[in-house]
């Protein structure tokens, strides 16, 4: 028997979103998923990413789509620059 999940969660993200970070915002994000059917994920504030966020951005994905979890994610241009990088890398 499936758990009633609450409407909408919004998890906000501001400065770093690194290494160092990313175990914080992996229990963050995972707890919305498990407790809740819509996501927003708000980068708008972040300063610093790198691969492992994306990382976790993907899994969050997956997982998401494992709960039937929606998530809709705003993010600043630094971020989705990034994301475009690793996405075009021709070297990767």
């Amino acid at each position: 028997m499936r758990n009633h999940k609450k409407e909408m969660a919004s998890l906000k993200f501001e400065g770093d979103c690194t290494i160092y970070e990313v175990t914080e915002h992996y229990k963050r994000i995972m707890e919305a998923i498990t407790d809740t059917s819509n996501i927003k994920l708000d980068l708008m504030e972040v300063e610093t990413i790198d691969s492992s966020f994306i990382q976790l951005l993907i899994y969050t994905q997956i997982e998401a789509n494992r709960n039937e979890t929606l998530i809709d994610i705003s993010a600043n241009k630094k971020v989705t620059d990034f994301m475009a990088m690793l996405t075009h890398c021709k070297h990767c």
